[in-house]
């Protein structure tokens, strides 16, 4: 995977920085079927069962324990989160995608022409218990995100000392309506965090992009302006974020995406794909602007029109 990543990123389509692709790191304990793969052991506090679909090329999770936890259950999670914060910390226990940037950053070399993209966020999980637990007990929510911004502050630390400037985080949290949350909710709990993060992130010379596809004007000034983010990607145009008028309203945000993966990339015309990335060079005069879709590349797209995209961005006169 790693050379596979180095290549198409630095040889063949000379981006300007790698990211490494996420994906499932723990082994699976029993296969239930053809592509049914069952993680832990079912009934136990921990389980998970992750299923192939072949139509999208996906590997989602159908279902797990986190789909049946009540507030009680929810409780002793977070407890057992902060008790092992420590463990989670030593070197064998560092996520693994750790392990791929050191790979890359070392591919790279030194004053290398390519950046490496770092990994961290803190978001909330969008299982139906973290939603009730952010009115029916706030605290416990609380709880979890200081834990988690001392873990993501301990992985900074560690990806900065291995070169890392900028770090693709944020995490999934509305869809085409708004957010899946309350602005208040966000406001309250989530952005004081995600500010400490930030002027963490700054305090070690590094970048804070924040990810999220969905529409997010109701919470477009605390996230935009008040959390001390320096870029915000997949911008949803589907979902009526265009980066024209992100960019007049927050002046300052990098812009990453926009050209929606699904109505225009995967099934729109090559002049649609030239009319989106033009109007968005236009709309920024390319300055702070990384050309992109809306969120991922998706499996059947044709690679003509991911090339168009490409060629239109790079070949663009500022």
């Amino acid at each position: 995977m790693r050379e596979d990543v180095f290549e198409l990123y630095y040889k063949k389509m000379e981006f300007d920085a790698i990211r490494s692709p996420w994906r499932v790191t723990d082994k699976p304990t029993k296969q239930m079927d053809e592509y049914t793969f069952l993680y832990g052991q079912e009934g136990s506090e921990n389980w998970s069962i992750r299923r192939y679909d072949p139509a999208s090329q996906t590997f989602g999770v159908a279902d797990s324990s986190d789909f049946k936890m009540d507030l009680e259950g929810l409780e002793k999670f977070v407890e057992k989160e902060e008790k092992g914060l420590e463990a989670s910390l030593l070197p064998e226990n560092i996520n693994p995608e750790i392990k791929d940037i050191e790979y890359f950053i070392k591919k790279v070399g030194p004053g290398g022409d390519i950046g490496v993209i770092g990994v961290t966020g803190i978001f909330l999980p969008a299982e139906p218990i973290w939603l009730e637990a952010t009115l029916a007990a706030p605290e416990l929510v609380e709880r979890f995100f200081d834990c988690k911004l001392k873990y993501e502050k301990k992985m900074m630390e560690i990806q900065a000392k291995l070169g890392v400037q900028v770090y693709w985080a944020g995490g999934d949290m509305a869809d085409k309506n708004g957010p899946m949350y309350s602005p208040r909710v966000f406001r309250q709990i989530l952005l004081p965090r995600l500010k400490e993060l930030c002027d963490y992130c700054h305090s070690l010379g590094g970048y804070y992009l924040f990810r999220s596809d969905g529409n997010l004007w109701a919470v477009s000034s605390d996230l935009f302006d008040k959390s001390g983010i320096d870029g915000y990607g997949e911008i949803d145009y589907d979902s009526g974020m265009r980066i024209k008028e992100v960019r007049d309203k927050f002046p300052k945000l990098a812009l990453w995406g926009n050209v929606s993966c699904g109505s225009t990339l995967y099934s729109g015309t090559k002049q649609q794909i030239i009319d989106v990335v033009k109007e968005n060079i236009a709309a920024t005069g390319g300055i702070g602007l990384i050309a992109g879709c809306s969120n991922s590349v998706l499996p059947g797209t044709p690679v003509e029109n991911l090339m168009v995209l490409h060629e239109t961005a790079k070949n663009s006169k500022i």
